[in-house]
């Protein structure tokens, strides 16, 4: 065993004091320091095994071990044969306590990784797994769903049911019936919110419970009550990718599409009944759409740098503006012209527009032109002006919430930072409470700003929110989507929570905004959705 590297130093530094040195003596010095210094570093790396005790246990696992030794720092993994201990406690520098896994009955060599190395196998890390491995798991009582009446969009929750023999994970499968039952696609977790398309169905959950012996048979619950409507009702279109929706004259709803291949506006009654559908150029893009001063409705055409008009009869009518401006996001402001935002391209970075009934373009600039600024979405709101969210591409330049009065002057309120992102604001409205009301996509906020520019944000919910608007009943309403699903939740103006609804497209809910009939209205993929306040 070699002598601690500090024990060997000392005796050099002591052998060679008071001797006259040569070349070759500080070279033969130099050599077995070095190499006296690896081979002691070199023991105490590599951790070792003296004992482990028990030193047998069932073959089901879950004994705790204690294992015995040296070295145990930095420890990455503990496996007895060539399975991982289940969990394990590294005590001390020489102690590890570990809770021996499910294993096929025999003696294997417990071992201890590092980040130096791993332990030899030795007879001293021995352990005795005894008696047969469980069966595969049997049911004994089958899952159960509740509530036994389910909503649309509420959640349900299954239980397991209850199994022999040690199941170790269980796997579900939610499936709707009508005259048969299929599996819903994704609904693989115990809990579970039926969407519109399944009202006046019933709903089922299978489970597979699993050990190390395998699987189960699958075990199937009773089904359910039919579900039930929780006031979202779907109308499909003809167009895909909607994007936004806003009320206009004969207390229609209007909505505007915007997809690779086929852009578009659609009017339809609150009833749910389409009564046109236009199809403009392709790829004009057509973002927002709001009604004017003059009863038409305004458009943005993000692809074409034009602002459109459209009358209740269906005249479509262009102004263009200079290229590369990408309007965005349209609004009637308190002066009765149409307010948009330009995102911009090149060097030519965003503006707000204001365009006249009679066409009249008239363009502001932002601040920061440098950080390449992209004002986002627009509303008319407190002060006789109007505010927009606005991002910046590059980094320089902080996220904000603006105001422009309608004679053009511009402040700047600097939105909180995000802990994680950078921030990314989206929608803007005017709340029941006489604040302005964001969505901070990236963070998965929603932000309250008083005219002041005083600022308080809330957790939004499960997806990332989008575009959010006042309700007739006094509360806030937002789309929110990703990772597949979509959503359009209510909040408070105390930022809670209050009511989500699951929709059924899942395909990027969009634009809302509370209709003549009061309900609320948003879009998701192909469909126009209303819901009850």
């Amino acid at each position: 065993m070699p002598l601690p590297q500090t024990s060997v130093l000392g005796s050099l530094r002591r052998w060679s004091t008071g001797r006259r040195r040569t070349p070759m003596t500080g070279l033969i010095l130099v050599l077995v320091a070095l190499i006296s210094g690896v081979a002691a570093q070199a023991a105490l790396a590599a951790p070792e095994i003296t004992k482990v005790t028990p030193k047998e246990g069932p073959a089901a696992g879950g004994t705790e071990v204690t294992i015995k030794g040296g070295v145990f720092e930095n420890v990455k993994s503990v496996y007895f044969g060539k399975t991982a201990a289940i969990k394990y406690t590294v005590s001390s520098y020489s102690q590890i306590i570990a809770e021996a896994p499910t294993h096929a009955d025999g003696t294997v060599d417990i071992t201890v990784e590092t980040r130096e190395g791993t332990s030899e196998e030795t007879t001293a890390d021995h352990y005795t797994f005894t008696g047969a491995l469980p069966k595969a798991p049997e049911n004994v009582t089958l899952p159960v769903i509740t509530p036994e009446k389910p909503t649309e969009n509420a959640v349900e929750s299954a239980t397991a049911g209850t199994w022999k023999n040690l199941p170790s994970t269980y796997k579900y499968q939610w499936q709707h019936c009508r005259e048969s039952c299929e599996e819903i696609k994704g609904a693989t977790n115990s809990t579970y919110s039926p969407p519109y398309k399944y009202v006046g169905q019933t709903l089922k959950v299978s489970v597979i419970a699993e050990n190390v012996s395998g699987p189960s048979k699958p075990a199937l619950s009773a089904a359910t009550k039919t579900v039930a409507s929780n006031g979202v009702v779907e109308h499909p279109t003809g167009f895909k990718g909607l994007m936004s929706i806003a009320p206009g004259p004969e207390e229609h709803l209007w909505f505007s599409s915007t997809t690779g291949s086929v852009s578009g506006l659609g009017q339809m009654t609150t009833a749910g009944t389409i009564l046109h559908e236009y199809t403009l150029s392709e790829q004009d893009f057509p973002e927002a759409i709001a009604e004017g001063a003059d009863h038409n409705m305004w458009f943005t055409e993000w692809n074409k740098s034009k602002i459109g008009r459209i009358t209740p009869s269906g005249t479509i009518t262009e102004y263009a503006l200079p290229e590369g401006r990408e309007p965005f996001d349209i609004v009637k402001g308190p002066d009765g012209n149409m307010w948009f935002t330009e995102q911009g391209q090149g060097t030519s970075w965003g503006k707000i527009g204001k365009i006249t009934t009679a066409g009249v373009i008239t363009e502001y600039a932002l601040p920061e032109v440098a950080n390449e600024p992209v004002p986002v979405d627009i509303t008319a709101g407190p002060e006789e002006s109007l505010w927009f969210t606005l991002a910046y591409r590059l980094t320089g330049g902080a996220a904000k919430i603006d105001k422009i009065t309608t004679a053009g002057a511009i402040t700047e309120y600097k939105l909180p930072k995000c802990v994680e992102y950078d921030e990314d604001p989206y929608g803007i409205t005017e709340g029941p409470d006489g604040n302005l009301w964001y969505t901070q996509v990236t963070c998965d906020k929603i932000g309250k700003m008083t005219p002041a520019g005083v600022f308080t944000e809330y957790k939004a919910g499960p997806e990332e929110p989008r575009e959010i608007t006042a309700g007739s009943d006094g509360d806030l309403w937002y789309t929110a989507w990703g990772n597949d699903s979509s959503h359009v939740i209510k909040m408070t103006t105390a930022g809670v929570i209050s009511t989500e609804y699951a929709l059924q497209q899942n395909n990027g809910a969009a634009g809302i905004t509370a209709g003549p009939d009061k309900k609320i209205w948003a879009v998701d993929g192909s469909e126009v959705v209303t819901i009850e306040p």
